[in-house]
């Protein structure tokens, strides 16, 4: 197979260099230990690896620095120095380190109320009296439930600015600022178009111009549509993606519209560049180093510890042998982590070109920083991630965000986590976001929706069976009785429902906002059908004659009602929410 001896090669070429790396006399005994360490890591892992760029560095000077595999298989192109990755949600540092320029200017107040820098009236779903800050937001606190519709495109033509793409998709406030750690983009995103309106520039050209041009980042773009660079937008178009396993992934490329929170894109030298500015406490980026101490000074901690949770947008990743500050970050088609240890000086950054991978971009930093050992909470109980959606056509996002007993281990099992309390909520702490501690009341009703819908969905396509079976046998006789409108209906809506994970699972191009738009519009004609049919099978109830077609009936009005009730209950018909 192409595949195998393309991974045969690589394995060959990669012992090469591990023992060129072993043999040369010139290396510091810190770049041999790195190199050796992260090659024979890379060897032993190659199975699933598809192409990596990593760079091990202080402030002053690269340590080790190499590139593995390719940027697309099926050509045979390697990954060199020019490859371009995302960086992901590490662009998010680029939004923080704006907004501390802008403080140290006095520019911005990071205590304020956010309001103070946008235009009237433009935050229309805050359900809180506690005002969100700029802090808040920082923390990623500010108390919004996950935004997912509209954030990402496949077509150019689809981009909306960023203002509008903010006001047009507002998440709603589920949780008093200041109290849970929800992971959010919108948010970024939203301090992003902050420093877009204090500064009087594009986002993006503020970066270019006040982070990436003063410390020679010649190569990295960051607008939506990554048009501030093509050299840069040309060779991320010819990247190809690819899942954990290594297989070719095969959705589009998807543009972000909201690019604050993770679009930009660089070969690994840039962001090399970028991670050892943020050792330098005499950095460029500020007038003073108070200013670089105080944007790696505390502001969130996990639970009730003293331990740094967040500093200024920072998280602290604790699941190393040394505590270690960045970010990690996960497009459609790469993933990227950003490490630094304040201790010793170094630093480390990964890229490659696999969806949510994490043998690489998090396992393998161990080679660097050691391997973490703490204590895990003991809790077995029901879990629900913060980072969830509570309402809207994405509502259903929220069954895969709760966790059963069983399961809940798989929330700390590579992370350091902490139980403790917030503002009267008890939740587990983790890097990136909390997981609320939920009784087995609070998930009954999500249960209970869920069985209904599911005894609706089993009868309807038992009944659309029972009624082709009968036509069949019947040699083309098929009576159009009410069982048999019932159970075209009932499969009409089951299949109208499951549509959106049907296609999620072929990783297919079909969902955008207008596409998702008419889906709910559908979705809310069956369930009005749906209801008529169950208020007028309630009317003529009393009029049918045998118990066995009573039964049927009855049978039916569970599953229409079931079916429609769950429509409604995940928000499936709220077209405007798209």
């Amino acid at each position: 197979m192409k595949h195998q001896r393309i991974k045969r090669t690589f394995a060959l070429v990669l012992a090469l260099l591990c023992a060129v790396s072993c043999a040369a006399p010139a290396l510091a005994a810190g770049q041999e230990d790195a190199g050796a360490q992260i090659q024979a890591y890379v060897q032993e892992h190659e199975d699933t690896l598809a192409g990596m760029a990593v760079s091990v560095f202080d402030a002053d000077a690269v340590e080790y620095e190499d590139y593995f595999g390719f940027a697309d298989w099926e050509a045979g192109v390697p990954v060199t120095e020019d490859t371009v990755f995302d960086w992901g949600s590490i662009t998010k540092l680029t939004v923080w380190i704006s907004v501390m320029q802008l403080w140290e200017q006095g520019k911005l107040d990071l205590a304020a109320d956010i309001r103070t820098y946008l235009p009237d009236g433009f935050l229309t779903r805050l359900k809180y009296d506690e005002p969100v800050t700029l802090i808040h937001l920082m923390n990623h606190q500010g108390g919004f439930e996950d935004a997912v519709m509209g954030m990402e495109t496949p077509d150019e033509r689809d981009i909306l600015p960023l203002e509008d793409y903010l006001y047009r998709y507002q998440p709603a406030q589920v949780y008093e600022p200041g109290t849970v750690t929800a992971y959010s983009n919108w948010s970024t995103a939203l301090a992003g178009y902050i420093v877009e309106r204090v500064s009087g520039e594009p986002f993006y050209q503020y970066v270019q111009n006040h982070l990436f041009k003063p410390i020679g980042i010649e190569h990295a773009a960051l607008n939506s549509d990554l048009s501030d660079d093509p050299w840069v937008k040309e060779r991320r178009l010819a990247l190809r993606g690819y899942d954990t396993k290594g297989d070719p992934l095969r959705g589009p490329f998807e543009y972000l519209v909201a690019y604050p929170e993770g679009m930009c894109a660089s070969p690994l030298r840039e962001l090399r560049r970028f991670a050892q500015e943020l050792l330098k406490p005499d950095t460029v980026w500020f007038q003073s180093p108070e200013t670089y101490y105080e944007m790696f000074s505390p502001t969130a901690f996990y639970g009730d510890t003293d331990l740094a949770l967040n500093s200024h947008g920072f998280w602290h990743i604790r699941c190393y042998a040394v505590p270690v500050i960045g970010h990690g970050g996960n497009t459609s088609g790469c993933s990227s982590k950003l490490m630094l240890d304040p201790e010793s000086g170094r630093g480390m950054v990964v890229m490659v070109n696999q969806q949510q991978e994490s043998v690489f971009t998090h396992l393998m930093a161990e080679t660097v920083f050691g391997k973490g050992e703490w204590e895990k909470p003991d809790y077995r109980g029901w879990l629900e991630s913060a980072r969830t959606t509570y309402s809207g056509l994405m509502k259903v996002y929220h069954i895969v965000s709760t966790f059963s007993p069983a399961n809940a281990e798989r929330v700390y099992e590579s992370d350091f986590c902490v139980r403790g309390t917030s503002g009267g909520v008890e939740k587990i702490c983790s890097c990136y976001g909390d997981f609320l501690v939920r009784t087995p009341g609070e998930v009954l009703p999500m249960s209970l929706m869920l069985g209904w819908g599911a005894l609706g969905i089993v009868f309807a396509v038992a009944a659309l069976l029972w009624k082709l079976i009968a036509c069949l046998t019947r040699r083309g006789k098929c009576p159009v009785d009410g069982l048999a409108v019932s159970a075209a209906l009932l499969s009409l809506a089951v299949a109208g429902m499951l549509l959106p994970f049907a296609i999620s699972l072929l990783s297919l191009d079909m969902w955008r906002p207008l596409t998702y738009r008419l889906w709910s519009i559908g979705m809310l004609v069956l369930m009005i059908v749906l209801a008529a049919l169950v208020i007028r099978g309630l009317c003529s109830f009393r009029k049918l004659g045998t118990k066995g077609r009573k039964a049927l009936r009855v049978a039916v009005l569970i599953a229409a009602a079931g079916i429609a009730a769950n429509i409604a209950y995940w928000n499936l018909f709220m077209f405007w929410t798209a």
